[in-house]
């Protein structure tokens, strides 16, 4: 196995992570690193009964081609705002693909199978074996996603997004690795202490921006933000010449 990064011939050699507003971009390139998210997931694809909606914290990114018609049913979906880090970065971070799940195949039935085992069996056995296969599992669901479900309302395929995730094993004392069925006010009470840059950040130096998205026709106000930022004029200069329009 070799820690070297192999070029891809089929996808990007960056991630993309997308938002609807300037806000989180501008945020991170001032504080060179991205907070993190509770993201909900539905996993009742799976056919768990004791699992459907559950919140992970993660970072979301995009392994997709950035051209325009590529990227255009993702923004669509998530907002036209993104920031592109190289992939590098991202292996160096411990950034990964997900797993996209058939639910009829051999290997869904099998992980449901292993989900609900562990359930009948961590009341009775408190071992460091068992709760490290626990710890597992809760992983691999985080890194789960079905090939295709509904999104927003609508009927989409999962796949199309490429989707890569950061999802702390060190995440700040006190805040859960999941939250099952979480309500609106726990969701946004935790959300808002992920958002905080002492709670969790996901570093980066300005040299592993490889893009900055914006929409048509608000390149000057991304660029008068790099202009307000703590750096070098040399770095500004570089990050300017990264700014994209799309």
């Amino acid at each position: 196995m070799t820690d070297a990064t192999v070029h891809s011939q089929q996808y990007s050699d960056n991630l993309y992570h997308f938002d609807k507003g300037p806000d989180r971009i501008v945020s991170a390139l001032t504080r060179r690193g991205l907070t993190l998210n509770y993201v909900v997931e539905d996993l009742s694809f799976l056919g768990v009964e004791q699992i459907g909606k559950v919140a992970f914290p993660m970072i979301c990114f995009c392994d997709i081609v950035p051209e325009k018609n590529r990227l255009k049913p993702h923004m669509d979906q998530y907002g036209s705002y993104g920031i592109g880090l190289s992939k590098n970065w991202g292996r160096k971070n411990g950034v990964q693909p997900v797993h996209y799940i058939l639910p009829t195949s051999p290997y869904a039935r099998d992980f449901s199978q292993a989900i609900i085992a562990a359930f009948s069996a961590i009341d009775s056995l408190d071992t460091e074996p068992a709760n490290t296969l626990c710890d597992f599992l809760v992983t691999n669901l985080a890194f789960a996603k079905p090939l295709w479900g509904s999104n927003n309302g609508t009927n989409y395929c999962f796949e199309d997004e490429c989707e890569w995730r950061f999802i702390p094993s060190d995440i700040a004392t006190g805040m859960p690795r999941f939250l099952p069925e979480p309500k609106v006010e726990m969701l946004d009470n935790y959300r808002r202490t992920l958002w905080m840059p002492s709670t969790y950040l996901l570093s980066f130096s300005y040299g592993d921006v490889s893009d900055i998205f914006v929409p048509e026709g608000e390149a000057s106000s991304l660029l008068k933000a790099i202009n307000e930022l703590d750096a070098t004029q040399e770095e500004k200069r570089v990050l300017k010449t990264k700014v994209r329009e799309i």
